[in-house]
């Protein structure tokens, strides 16, 4: 939320041609999903090689530190694989017959536990009532983050100021919402989970309406960052207390509450950005 949004702003500043007589008035609410308009201007071809490059760059240090300094044993962690990922050509020709059976037997076994842990998710959920009433939440949850990223960034950030000034306004929303989820863990102790949820829809809905209500304009710059800063603060406590309630209700079955947690936000996810365009 922080080093790649600061990425973004400093490498699509530089090529950044926003007018101040640009027309906004297509911006925020009125903005058609897809379309262009006021400062939404596509950045040069050289700075999104560039922008791209450098996520890359960050991608392939990253597994590289992963691989040196990550746990090695093989009975552990991500090695664990290690010793069946064989190469293909390595596969069709064993050093011996005990290797042979015995790799084709891990792969077997890991198949049939992953099908047996996929089948095991979709009947605990048919099974568990509650995880199924807890559906419409999970898919909210990430249909206003989707909302955030996708809509906000577009229709009313770069639209208005120039699309090099996502990177910054995300930066609030990233550190708001790190403190709202370390707050409200420490909230929890002494206020209901129930609140706290309130406390999220309100923000939320508060929020919606300033979407609807209030016209962008290059003159109302800091009214974006308290707009994501605080939508910050709403989507902490939408993550935080969803993912405590699977503890709560699940005891010693967590790994299947989370398994269609995922599921279930990104088909939020899906809708989201596809109505969004």
């Amino acid at each position: 939320q922080i080093w790649g949004n600061l990425i973004s702003s400093l490498v699509l500043q530089q090529g950044a041609n926003v007018s101040s007589a640009a027309d906004v008035s297509s911006c925020g609410a009125a903005n058609c999903p897809g379309g262009s308009g006021g400062n939404l201007v596509i950045p040069p071809r050289s700075l999104r090689v560039t922008l791209i490059s450098i996520y890359l760059a960050c991608g392939i240090l990253a597994v590289l530190l992963m691989t040196l300094f990550a746990d090695k044993k093989p009975e552990k962690g991500i090695f664990s694989s290690l010793k069946t990922s064989m190469p293909c050509g390595a596969r069709d020709q064993p050093t011996s017959d005990d290797e042979s059976g015995k790799n084709e037997d891990e792969r077997s076994t890991d198949c049939s536990h992953l099908c047996e842990r996929f089948l095991a998710a979709w009947k605990f959920m048919f099974r568990e009532k509650r995880m199924m009433l807890l559906i419409p939440l999970i898919m909210y949850g990430t249909m206003e983050q989707a909302l955030n990223v996708a809509i906000f960034t577009q229709a009313f950030v770069s639209c208005t100021l120039g699309i090099h000034w996502i990177g910054w306004v995300m930066i609030c929303f990233g550190v708001c919402n790190a403190l709202s989820a370390l707050l409200a863990g420490r909230l929890r102790k002494w206020i209901p989970r129930q609140v706290l949820f309130m406390t999220a829809a309100v923000l939320n809905l508060a929020l919606m309406i300033e979407m609807l209500a209030v016209k962008p304009n290059p003159s109302l710059t800091a009214l974006f960052f308290v707009h994501a800063g605080l939508w910050g603060v709403a989507d902490g406590i939408w993550q935080t207390q969803i993912n405590s309630l699977y503890g709560v209700l699940f005891p010693g079955e967590q790994e299947l509450a989370f398994s269609m947690d995922g599921m279930w936000g990104a088909i939020g996810y899906t809708i989201s950005f596809a109505y969004g365009g």
